[in-house]
């Protein structure tokens, strides 16, 4: 998810269910599913911004549009679909269309200037007479009912213009259209390399049994479609013969797929072993031959498109580098740790440019917020019986009243406390502590609700451990890093 630019805010739900996660980019919060992110789905918010602005028109055109249809414009563009206040360049009256009833060939009501696609009465009567129609009432526009006889039957019908431009003509009127007899629907069937295995339907729109002259295979064909130029489903497209084992067996493993059992067929499920990492799956010959899977299982799909996507050494260096942070080593990933030099201070750290990019990284030594990492600080543990939880924290000596009573505000007791010579030494010792109690198998216990001043990452339940027993961890985690650092 954050390789997509997603910031969970939920725990794990499945892959295909709904995640609550905070975009990176624009800060909206969304419920995308894992397996669209790992398709390549992006944010919605950011991709419909991107959308209206490329949308987006200027004033100067807009007012444009409307002064070449005869509408003078009395105030600012208020966007396409909003009524807008203009002036009739022909009558002078003040009306209020809207840009995009105007694109549509809408224009002033009174005068009907700008109203450029309206059909003009006489091309109107024209054309309903040619489809025999005689109208017995004035043009009432394009899209409304208009009254009329039917020429051909005598009736009175009311048919709209758009629909007898479609096409469309008196529905009370027999049909005349040409039934297809069986001799010439078995002709033409032969015709299409298809050999009738029953009588013929009666009508072209009905599936009809027949047998492939080409692969010998049986199947359910419509005449209409072998007018249209279809063929078996069972041969290749553009007339081919049917697709040998040879040949499909080839094509898999060129995909990266060996094949377990024969050809089955090219829409029949075919167990095959994924050649790049040994899964076992049941993709479809012609899914593969389509291109829909680019190599191999799906999870080794989308890890080679990942790489495609990766940010070049180039493009991550050039984001990082504004934030003052100088890279020690090669670009490791978007959320990876990324050992750099700060350009301020000279000294070295390991955020990743996902923060960064975010606004949250850089520097953690010359940060503005958060911990001072060279000031003196404190090593803390704490306890809260309502939860069942202990929690592991540090923070400067300088801000221990504002912590510490913070946190006892919402019902959390001081255990020990033990002060360092700086931030740094008190952030390895934690880090240590919680890296012995997530190997165990103890995750974090309490959510992130539950912890208004945050720090819900440092929370252990109680059952898995002792207030004692994580002192002496403690304890033992300050000398060894004392002593690395003599």
């Amino acid at each position: 998810m954050r390789e997509g630019l997603f910031e969970p805010l939920d725990p794990y739900p499945g892959a295909a269910k709904p995640w609550r996660s905070r975009c990176l980019q624009c800060g909206e919060i969304s419920h995308p599913r894992l397996h669209n992110v790992q398709a390549g789905r992006r944010c919605k918010s950011c991709s419909r911004r991107q959308l209206s602005s490329s949308r987006r028109v200027s004033n100067e055109d807009a007012q444009a549009e409307m002064e070449a249809v005869g509408l003078q414009p009395l105030e600012p563009y208020p966007g396409a679909n909003t009524a807008w206040r203009c002036k009739c360049m022909h009558c002078g009256n003040e009306v209020t269309p809207a840009l995009s009833r105007v694109r549509k060939g809408n224009g002033c009501k009174r005068c009907s200037s700008g109203q450029h696609r309206r059909v003009p009465e006489e091309q109107a009567v024209a054309e309903i007479r040619a489809a025999s129609f005689e109208p017995m009432e004035p043009y009432p526009g394009a899209n409304k009912p208009w009254r009329c006889r039917c020429t051909r039957c005598g009736c009175e019908v009311h048919p709209a213009l758009t629909r007898v431009r479609a096409g469309r003509g008196c529905r009370r009127c027999p049909r005349t259209l040409p039934r297809t007899s069986a001799k010439q629907a078995c002709a033409e069937m032969l015709a299409g390399e298809f050999e009738p295995l029953e009588p013929y339907p009666g009508r072209t729109d009905i599936p009809w049994l027949c047998r492939c002259m080409r692969c010998g295979e049986d199947t359910r064909k419509r005449l209409t479609s072998v007018r249209s130029g279809s063929g078996c489903r069972h041969c290749a497209p553009g007339g081919k013969e049917r697709i040998r084992d040879e040949e499909a067996l080839a094509d898999m493993n060129h995909v990266g797929w060996q094949p377990l059992e024969e050809y089955p067929g090219t829409m029949t499920p075919w167990r095959c072993r994924c050649l790049s990492c040994g899964h076992e799956g049941r993709p479809t010959y012609g899914n593969n031959r389509g291109g829909k899977n680019w190599y191999g299982c799906r999870k080794c799909s989308i890890a080679r498109w990942s790489k495609t996507q990766m940010l070049s050494e180039n493009k991550a260096r050039a984001l990082i580098e504004p934030s003052g942070m100088v890279p020690l080593e090669p670009y490791p990933g978007m959320n990876a740790p990324w050992r750099c030099r700060c350009s301020r201070c000279g000294r070295i750290s390991s955020p990743s440019l996902g923060n960064i990019y975010n606004g949250q990284g850089g520097c953690r030594w010359c940060a503005d917020r958060g911990i001072d990492y060279g000031a003196p600080s404190l090593v803390y543990l704490m306890t809260h019986w309502s939860y069942g939880s202990h929690k592991i924290g540090i923070c400067n000596v300088a801000n221990r009243a504002r912590r510490l009573g913070s946190l006892k505000k919402s019902g959390w007791e001081t255990f020990k406390t033990v002060r360092v010579a700086n931030g740094d030494i008190a952030r390895q010792v934690e880090q240590g502590v919680i890296n012995k109690v997530r190997m165990r198998g103890f995750p974090h216990y309490l959510t992130a609700d539950l912890m208004l001043y945050g720090g819900y990452t440092e929370t252990i339940d109680a059952e898995a451990t002792t207030l004692p027993e994580l002192w002496a961890m403690v304890n033992s985690e300050l000398v060894r890093v004392i002593s690395s650092r003599q």
